[in-house]
């Protein structure tokens, strides 16, 4: 958490996945963050995005990580994203590399249409899929809990 003048900033949330395809679940997302948690909520596609006219989308992306970003939401769905010149990487995953690397929470929802596709990937040992959903209702009700888990450890501390 930073601290401005003394005080403490609320939390910022940034939520990376895929736009087009999960526009009502971002939607819900940032409503919940704002609203219900009173915390910043960080979504590429609002005008609130904070936007340096000097780098291009992927670079204005990979910087709010950067300097903006306490915790990221990752939601993965059906798509893969934009694959960029930056080492074939979607945006998506370029993002979740930032965040890993500045060692913020990371909390990563699959939707079930994606992990029923498991077996495919079941040779390769280094994948980790922590959640699997059925409905995106629930997605929303996990992804609740556990930032009002992280809630409080902000709060303890």
């Amino acid at each position: 958490m930073q601290y401005i003048s003394g005080e403490a900033r609320k939390p910022s949330i940034f939520v990376s996945s895929t736009c087009y395809d999960l526009k009502q679940i971002r939607q819900d997302i940032r409503e919940f963050i704002e609203a219900d948690l009173g915390y910043e909520a960080i979504l590429s596609e609002y005008n609130s995005f904070p936007i340096d006219p000097d780098k291009d989308t992927i670079n204005n992306c990979l910087r709010v990580v950067e300097q903006r970003a306490d915790i990221m939401v990752l939601i993965v769905g059906s798509r893969y994203g934009y694959i960029t010149d930056h080492g074939e990487k979607s945006i998506t995953n370029l993002e979740y590399l930032r965040a890993k690397a500045k060692g913020i929470p990371i909390f990563v929802f699959i939707d079930q249409k994606v992990s029923n596709i498991l077996p495919v990937w079941k040779k390769n040992k280094e994948m980790n899929f922590k959640f699997k959903v059925k409905h995106p209702k629930l997605m929303l009700l996990l992804l609740i809990i556990i930032l009002l888990l992280c809630i409080l450890a902000y709060s303890c501390i």
